[in-house]
């Protein structure tokens, strides 16, 4: 099965994102967020907070239990608490400033002047990653996200992964997308991934792996 190239509205174009877009593209990523990650990336900030008072207890457990252990208790500890900061702390700026560090990784399509969707491109060794794929809700029903697809399709030089809710799955299949298991993956890309591992931080809160397959 060929793609057919991929149409969008009049007065509409796709392309790489510039610098001068890096506001109007973090206000998407904003939407995107509130509208569909904001349960995940909470998740992922109490986890981490859970982990660093955990390990406060733990410390103050183990250095009143083992006295002639304390210097080294102590600087395990401060080493396990300063990185779970150090994860906590680039998690939210990019949270709330990514697309100021990244921007240039981002395809996005523009409407009368105006960015109205947008798609991040990850490219590892290993790997590639389509990420943030979102499109304003008064642009969507008009190819928007698939043109987007497509592109990123041709750019990607590695093989092509990405992660979604269930309800996306069909959308996906039709653009060439099949589902994969987490333990069939090579563990290269289980680390570039691993924030989306099966894990109790994301019980109740189903996501699906998905590895595009060229189409003949």
């Amino acid at each position: 099965m060929i793609i057919n190239p991929c149409e969008l509205p009049s007065k509409c174009h796709l392309r790489p994102a510039h610098h001068q877009d890096k506001w109007q593209l973090q206000k998407l990523i904003w939407e995107f967020s509130l509208t569909e990650a904001w349960e995940l990336d909470l998740r992922i900030i109490f986890y981490r907070f859970f982990l660093v008072v955990l390990l406060l207890r733990s410390a103050s457990i183990l250095t009143a239990n083992f006295p002639s252990h304390v210097k080294i208790i102590e600087t395990i500890m401060k080493i396990l608490i300063f990185y779970n900061l150090f994860y906590l702390f680039w998690f939210v700026l990019f949270l709330f400033l990514g697309t100021w560090i990244n921007w240039s990784n981002y395809w996005v399509v523009e409407c009368q002047n105006q960015i109205v969707a947008c798609a991040l491109l990850n490219c590892y060794p290993s790997n590639s990653e389509l990420a943030y794929l979102y499109v304003k809700p008064a642009w969507r029903q008009q190819n928007l996200a698939t043109c987007l697809i497509q592109r990123i399709v041709r750019e990607a030089p590695k093989p092509l992964y990405l992660v979604c809710k269930p309800k996306l799955v069909n959308f996906y299949a039709r653009q060439g997308f099949v589902k994969v298991i987490w333990r069939d993956l090579s563990p290269l890309v289980k680390a570039k991934f691993s924030i989306f591992q099966p894990h109790p931080k994301l019980w109740g809160f189903p996501l699906l792996m998905m590895e595009y397959q060229k189409r003949s």
